[in-house]
């Protein structure tokens, strides 16, 4: 996640300068020492700093001195607050590190054994919920889809011993999530008996369209290794018009993808390696992306295949080619190009009372044409009916402006 550069020094001179009894846990702690268990010193947890923290038990070791009489009110703040994040939070005098430290010691592996265990069985019970099988009212349960009625059917769009091409409805993550959400993966577990998948591409969930699965590691290594000569178009509806019918959105793409935390570090070091004295502009926030000079080359072609005024404003509907595959990268060039999507909590707007029948980002994959043992494979998905009303509202509101749609 992203840490604020104040907390990031801060945690940094505290490292440095460990108080005594703070020295004599760490020694005990550090390097696996203690049950092969990883702890780390002061940690930043925004916007606190945790004494020591074993992140496979979500345990907190927190030491009080002489500082924290009277903090108690403070103190209990911070530990209600860490708690609703899910740490257990042990407390400490420093007396005791010096008077009873293997009691301490053993506390603490009580407790990071009880909470790695229940984290365990925590695991294990989301894992059986979703090995359960879909029936009509646990599909009820979880609502209506983005585009209507929810109808968990997924339509295969061509499939060999490599190879799978499906028809993604919107609403579903394509990977099985903890809690309650229905995945891609798992409609096709259930459906079609289909298993063992791997990924070649990202749709978000609230996406629709076009999604490619391997079937074979194999299959799956060389298909990622030439995504990016695949001929992507996506349809999407947007607010605004663009400046030309088509043309190429070029500009560099920062992705801040928590899982992978190296890659924003590596960017930015390399960035500050080659302009030293040119000042970086805010982060994006976690899990999103932002054109940045720190970004890695992004190219966006578009064109816009029709245009709406009417009297709350100018929307239009364009095709798009990503030429890359970075996180959300249409959304983000979109934005940049002053058309964000109709509805995008993270880069536009969260909703649009003027379009009932749109309730999810209105971004549709609608071809992909890949090359596949020597032949050339095109899969079409016809656009989301959501999408399609969307559309038919915006041209009933043009002509009743008496502007066409162009």
């Amino acid at each position: 996640m992203k840490h604020d550069p104040r907390t990031v020094r801060r945690a940094r001179e505290l490292r440095q300068n460990l108080a005594p009894a703070e020295k004599i846990l760490w020694k005990n702690l550090r390097s696996r020492n203690f049950a092969d268990l990883k702890f780390r010193r002061q940690y930043e947890i925004e916007p606190y700093i945790a004494d020591f923290y074993c992140a496979a038990a979500k345990v907190i070791v927190e030491l009080d001195g002489q500082t924290h009489f009277g903090a108690d009110s403070k103190d209990r703040r911070r530990q209600t607050e860490l708690e609703k994040r899910g740490f257990k939070v042990l407390r400490f005098w420093n007396s005791q590190i010096y008077e009873q430290l293997e009691s301490v010691l053993k506390n603490i592996w009580n407790e990071c054994d009880a909470r790695i265990r229940e984290l365990e069985l925590e695991k294990k019970a989301q894992a059986d919920r979703q090995r359960q099988p879909l029936t009509p009212d646990s599909l009820r349960s979880l609502g209506p889809l983005p585009g209507g009625e929810r109808d968990c059917a997924i339509e295969i769009l061509f499939s060999d011993e490599c190879l799978l091409a499906i028809n993604k409805p919107a609403g579903f993550t394509v990977h099985d999530a903890p809690g309650m959400s229905i995945s891609v993966m798992r409609l096709l577990r259930e459906q079609h008996g289909l298993s063992d998948l791997t990924p070649i591409h990202r749709l978000d969930k609230d996406a629709s369209g076009v999604l490619l699965f391997a079937k074979t590691k194999a299959a799956a290594s060389a298909l990622q290794r030439k995504w990016e000569t695949v001929e992507k178009t996506y349809v999407a509806l947007c607010e605004n018009a663009p400046p030309q019918k088509s043309g190429t959105i070029d500009a560099p793409i920062l992705e801040h993808q928590t899982g992978k935390p190296e890659r924003l570090e590596n960017a930015l070091k390399y960035f500050r390696k080659t302009h030293p004295k040119i000042k970086l502009p805010p982060l994006p926030p976690p899990k999103t992306s932002s054109v940045h000079p720190a970004g890695r080359p992004s190219q966006t072609r578009y064109r816009v295949l029709e245009q709406f005024m009417t009297p709350r404003g100018t929307w239009s509907l364009l095709e798009v080619s990503p030429q890359q595959g970075r996180m959300h990268q249409i959304r983000v060039h979109l934005s940049y190009l002053g058309c964000a999507l109709a509805i995008d909590p993270l880069y536009g707007k969260k909703e649009i009372a003027d379009l009932p029948a749109l309730t999810r980002v209105p971004l549709h994959a609608a071809k992909l044409v890949i090359t596949h043992r020597g032949k050339t494979l095109t899969f079409d998905a016809p656009l989301a009916q959501d999408i399609s009303r969307a559309i038919e509202d915006l041209k009933i509101a043009s002509r009743m402006t008496g502007q066409l749609p162009g």
